[in-house]
Parts: structure tokens; sequence; C-alpha cells
């Protein structure tokens, strides 16, 4: 909705990529808008059509049922990512400016998570969350220039790469369940994460 929530572009087409490379079916949700149905429209090269699905416009009902089937939903702070948590999916979120203390996906089941103010990755039930690693983040604000417009510099900063690797990750644990947090935190902590290479 506001451009400072925005992951880049080119930054999805990458995942995208990656993804598809690694043999995953992908499916690419949007809201009604004509922005949306064109961001949608620029990923239709990033990856073979087998491979790649438009949902289209979904209602609300229909949304939840293509999440509860999915086997790992990436987004953004949106809150379909909110939608996606509480149907029981696992979710890796990308946060930018916003604190995942109090707006963090709140994973289904789970009676109590406190996410921590700031750590490059942290994982509680079945949702995991990244950050960048700037000393800015999260700012709280709009964005660097704190209005709805405004650019922001954490989200272009969390690459394609990485998600890519966390998301292949999460997908090779084929319903095992997910590390448990630590007491009440989710704690951050330090994966080797797979090497993806880009396409050339």
């Amino acid at each position: 909705m506001w451009p400072y929530k925005e992951w880049p572009e080119e930054h999805f087409r990458s995942l995208l990529r990656q993804l598809a490379g690694a043999g995953h079916q992908l499916v690419l949700t949007r809201g009604p808008g004509d922005a949306d149905r064109q961001r949608v429209a620029a990923m239709a090269d990033a990856a073979p059509a087998t491979q790649l699905v438009d949902a289209g416009v979904l209602g609300f009902g229909q949304l939840a049922g293509l999440l509860r089937g999915a086997a790992l939903y990436i987004g953004p702070d949106t809150s379909v990512s909110h939608l996606a948590a509480a149907c029981g999916t696992r979710v890796l979120v990308i946060f930018g400016p916003t604190n995942p203390q109090r707006w963090a996906p709140w994973p289904a089941g789970t009676q109590e998570v406190r996410f921590v103010r700031r750590a490059e990755m942290q994982q509680a039930g079945s949702v995991t969350l990244l950050q960048a690693n700037l000393d800015c983040v999260p700012c709280g604000k709009a964005g660097c220039e704190d209005h709805r417009l405004s650019p922001t510099l954490c989200l272009p900063a969390i690459r394609p790469e990485r998600v890519a690797a966390e998301a292949l990750r999460l997908l090779s644990l084929d319903g095992r369940e997910l590390p448990q947090q630590v007491g009440d935190v989710a704690a951050p902590r330090a994966v080797p994460a797979p090497q993806v290479v880009p396409p050339a």
C-alpha cells in the first residue's frame, strides 16, 4: 500500500528465478488495483509459465484457502502476511522500518510471542522474520523521509539471495516442525544458509 513497505520489484524477480530454478511452483497474489496488476504482470517472465501462476484477485476466503495449502508464504509487512500466519502457513516476512515487536505476524496457535526489536533473522512458531543489518532498523517511521511516499534503504538491503536461501531452508523442512522459541522470546539465531547462485 505504501512505497516505504515495498520490497523492490527486481528483488522479487530474482527471488522468483531462484525458487523456480530449485523446482518450486510459485503463485502470485495481488489486490484489485492497477498498480498491483502491473507489478504482478511485470513478474511474468521471471520464471517458466508452468511454474508461475497469477492467482488474480481473490476473495478473503479464497485467499485463506490458497494460503492454507501453501508450503510457504513470502511477503513484506502487509495484511496478507498476517493472514498467512493466522492460517498456520509457514511465513517468511520481510520487514523494513516497522517495529516487529508491535507489528510482526502472529503465528497460529501460539499463546505468547515476543519478537525482539532488531535481529537479522528471528523465528516464532511458523513465522520467520528478516530485517536488514542497518543501525536505523527499525526506525518506526514512514520510510527514510518519514512520509507515505518515502523511499526506504532498509528493504533493498535485504538481498534476494538471502531471502531465497532462507526460503529453501524452510521448504527443506518438508513438514517437520520448526524449531521452538527459546522461553517466551523468539530468539535471533544464526542458521547456515544454503548457497544460492543466481542464474546467469
